[in-house]
């Protein structure tokens, strides 16, 4: 078993890796994933509730799930050990532009999928870039090694003909560069005007487009906010407050409020369904 308990970690091509615990049972509402995100579980098991209902995910599965889905999802710890594990990488946009410079014609000739169904077998021609992927985390190795075993891992997704989503380039809506906008820095003290100047266009035009997408600024700075504030209470030990202040809010009890009505249940729940895993 590899050691999971090593810091979250950005990789140069904009990937990130990194590990969440749980010692209870989290249930987690409308995550929201930015970025393509690929999951796999090491102990326990992994409830997602997407388009195609709820599925249960193993440690025989990857999950992957394209930018911009909010799914639901439920940790369950091993009845027997009482801990559930689990590492993520986010597939950054530079991997993920090499990638299909490298192997666009077969990118192209994947079929679209009917039904965007988020867990992916993991065989053993995965096994061979997903175990030592996390190797290579687990020992500090430089960033490009740990890129050419996630490529691996792509690549064999794409020889499976699997995880069609996770390739597309982004289409970019309006909302989705507001996204990204924001999670360059979720502390700062975004206004709409000054994001609407950021992307070349007037307040008024920003709130109408995005509208018409079906969503509004405060609404994308609160789901930038709380997703990162959700990594940051997984994956660390750092006071709720210094969270609160570190996603932008001015007090702990507004953070907490807001992230309950978000993921439905307060920061100090999630802190303790996974404090007692600390002493694993």
């Amino acid at each position: 078993m590899h050691d999971l308990r090593l810091s979250a970690r950005r990789l140069a091509d904009g990937s990130a890796i990194g590990a969440v615990h749980a010692v209870q049972a989290q249930t987690l509402r409308r995550v929201p994933f930015v970025r393509p995100t690929l999951m796999r579980v090491q102990a326990g098991a992994k409830r997602v509730f997407g388009p195609l209902g709820e599925q249960h995910a193993g440690t025989q599965h990857l999950i992957g799930v394209p930018a911009g889905a909010e799914i639901d999802l439920i940790n369950d710890p091993d009845p027997r050990s009482g801990r559930y594990a689990a590492v993520f990488v986010e597939l950054g946009s530079e991997l993920l532009r090499q990638f299909r410079q490298l192997h666009g014609a077969q990118l192209a000739s994947l079929p679209s999928p009917t039904q965007p169904d988020v867990l992916l077998p993991a065989d053993a021609v995965l096994e061979l870039s997903w175990q030592p992927l996390l190797a290579a985390w687990q020992t500090q190795a430089p960033d490009a090694v740990l890129s050419h075993h996630l490529h691996g891992v792509l690549l064999a997704l794409l020889l499976a003909g699997r995880g069609q989503l996770l390739f597309q380039p982004a289409a970019a809506p309006l909302a989705e560069q507001v996204r990204l906008l924001l999670q360059l820095d979720p502390a700062h003290g975004w206004s709409g005007d000054e994001v609407a100047q950021r992307l070349n266009r007037s307040a008024a035009t920003l709130r109408r487009q995005l509208a018409a997408e079906g969503s509004g600024f405060r609404e994308l700075l609160d789901e930038v906010r709380l997703g990162y504030g959700l990594g940051l209470l997984q994956m660390g030990e750092r006071p709720i407050n210094e969270v609160a202040a570190l996603c932008g809010y001015e007090s702990a009890s507004k953070f907490a409020a807001r992230f309950r009505e978000r993921f439905g249940l307060t920061p100090s729940a999630l802190r303790d369904s996974q404090r007692a895993a600390a002493g694993h």
